[in-house]
Order: C-alpha cells, then sequence, then structure tokens
C-alpha cells in the first residue's frame, strides 16, 4: 500500500501518478482509485498528515532535543548574515534596530530595509529600472499575485527555506489572492523548520504559546523558541529570558537576556538593567552587556537603513 512507485488501489504502474495531497504517503491513477482505498487509507494517512501539519514526527522531536542542550543554548550565538548588497548585518527579528528584510522570490536572496528603500526610491524617480536590486531580474507587474506565486513555486522546488515560509505568511495574511488558511500555514511553517528557518521555527513556538490555530503547549513553544534562539533569534531568546525569569529561575533567564542584549536586543538591555539593580547580574557583567549592545547596534546601522526607518515610522535604538 506504501510503495509509492504504484498505485495504492490498483498496483498499476504509472509516471502520471498522484500523490494524496493529506499525507504524501502514497499515489493514486485518478480520483476513482483514492475513493476506493479511502476506507484502508483513511487511519493512516489522517494520522500521518496531523504529523505534516504540526512538525511532530518521533524522530524529528527525538533529534531537535539533542540540539537544545545546554551547551548549545548558552553558546554565543552565530554571526548576522550579512545584506548581500550592502555587505552591513542584518538582525533576525524584524525591525530591531530599525532594519527590516524584503526577500526576493527571483533569486530567493533577503535585502536589508536600508537597500530596498534606496533602491525603490530610485526606480520611483525613474533614474532605475524595476528590477531586482541584487540578480536584475524585471519585478512583478502585470498579474503580480500569479506571478510572485510561480516565483515562490520554483524557489520552494529547490528546498528554499525562506520560500516556504513567505508563502506561509500569505496564507495566514490571506494574500495574493489566497484565502486565509490556518491549516496550510502551519504545514509551510513546518517545512520552513525542516529547512532550517529560525523565523519559521519562532512562528511556529508563536503559535503553541497563544493557541489559537493549534492546542496551546508550552512545551513546544519553549522547544522552537530554543531552535530559533540557538541560531541566533533575538526575540526568540528575549521570550525564553521572560519565561526562565517568571518560573524564577533568575540565573537562567539572565543568561538569556544577557545574550539577546549583545545581540543588540534593546528589550533584553532593559531587563539586564533590573537584574542589576535587583543584584541579579554583576556590575561587570552590565557593563560587558552594555558595551556589546552598543557594539551590535552600530554594526547594523547605515544611513540608507535610518532614512528608511524614519520613513516607514519605524522605532530606531
Amino acid at each position: 500500500m506504501n510503495d509509492i512507485s504504484v498505485c495504492a488501489a490498483c498496483g498499476k504502474s504509472s509516471d502520471n501518478l498522484k500523490a494524496c495531497t493529506a499525507c504524501r504517503l502514497v499515489k493514486y491513477c485518478n480520483r476513482d482509485c483514492q475513493i476506493a482505498d479511502r476506507p484502508k487509507h483513511k487511519k493512516e494517512c489522517r494520522r500521518r498528515a496531523a504529523e505534516i501539519r504540526t512538525g511532530n514526527t518521533d524522530e524529528k522531536m527525538k533529534s531537535n532535543k539533542k540540539e537544545c542542550t545546554d551547551d548549545k543554548l548558552f553558546a554565543d550565538p552565530p554571526a548576522k548574515e550579512d545584506c548581500p548588497i550592502c555587505m552591513i548585518p542584518m538582525p533576525i527579528t524584524e525591525r530591531v534596530n530599525g532594519v527590516g528584510t524584503t526577500y526576493m522570490a527571483c533569486c530567493g536572496k533577503l535585502l536589508c530595509s536600508g537597500c530596498v528603500f534606496a533602491a525603490q526610491k530610485e526606480m520611483n524617480r525613474g533614474n532605475m529600472k524595476e528590477l531586482c536590486e541584487f540578480c536584475r531580474v524585471p519585478l512583478p507587474d502585470a498579474d503580480f499575485d500569479k506571478e510572485l506565486m510561480k516565483r515562490y513555486k520554483k524557489r520552494m522546488d529547490l528546498n528554499d527555506a525562506e520560500a516556504f515560509y513567505e508563502l506561509a505568511c500569505q496564507y495566514q495574511n490571506g494574500a495574493l489572492g489566497l484565502a486565509q488558511d490556518s491549516n496550510k500555514e502551519l504545514e509551510l511553517m513546518n517545512r520552513s523548520a525542516e529547512l532550517g528557518s529560525l523565523k519559521a521555527h519562532y512562528s511556529i513556538a508563536q503559535a503553541y504559546y497563544h493557541g489559537k490555530i493549534v492546542k496551546r503547549d508550552m512545551n513546544k513553544t519553549i522547544h522552537h523558541w530554543k531552535l530559533a534562539a540557538i541560531g541566533g533569534h533575538e526575540a526568540a531568546r528575549h521570550n525564553l529570558g521572560v519565561i526562565t525569569y517568571n518560573s524564577r529561575t533568575m540565573d537562567s533567564a539572565m543568561k538569556h537576556f544577557m545574550i539577546a542584549a549583545r545581540c543588540g536586543y534593546s528589550r533584553s538591555l532593559k531587563k539586564i538593567g533590573e537584574g542589576y539593580k535587583r543584584g541579579y547580574v554583576t556590575k561587570d557583567e552590565y557593563a560587558n552587556t552594555l558595551r556589546a549592545y552598543q557594539q551590535s547596534c552600530d554594526e547594523v546601522k547605515s544611513v540608507q537603513r535610518t532614512k528608511a526607518a524614519e520613513a516607514y515610522g519605524w522605532q530606531i535604538d
């Protein structure tokens, strides 16, 4: 039944078999074969579909738990990625230090808000063609939604984690002519997380925390926050600090806040200031964190990014 090289109902082999869209475990010749096999396949299909939607396969959960050891959790996060145009580091969390990012579905690049804003300004003036700032492919114009969807799908065929994440956001917002679909959103988010997207891990954690599209589950919330934080996601790291602070585990909480603050996260720096006043953080720890915070903020700033943040009304730390 689970041999995907032949039809699960009639056993015929063909190059035109279509996979069950719910579980992707089996393939069929046509709709009639799928209906005929439904009584046998229904239970396994529902189980696997639920795993795909929530990303909770047993192997995956065991593997991810091994990645969340304290040594990895409290290690220094990786260096921030640079914008491929201005070559200045970009925060992972949107709008930290007034810096945002834009995903280009044509080439799969994340560009900083400063470069996108400056280019768009020149395009509006007629001084620059309406092309991708990086790969120079024409931006979608006529039939924008359809063309952008086509580009997303091409990037997804290449296992581009960011493409899965971006399309999930479109389903969340009901954009690009798509109906809002929380099931599709979560499925795409989990695929993006499997491929390494820190933003996807953070979004999945938020879903489990708020309990709107899935049942509220703090264990899964913390699990996905940890995976995002290990990769350098500033907001996920801060949230772990808040959770451990509320549970009165002050040493771990301050460690989380210090790491996030050193990455330029202002809310965590305020928590470190409070911790210093209450005796949870030493004078040297506070001073070192403050210096690292300022250095991180300076590293991601540029004139173009500041202009973009001011134009969009974003807060600049």
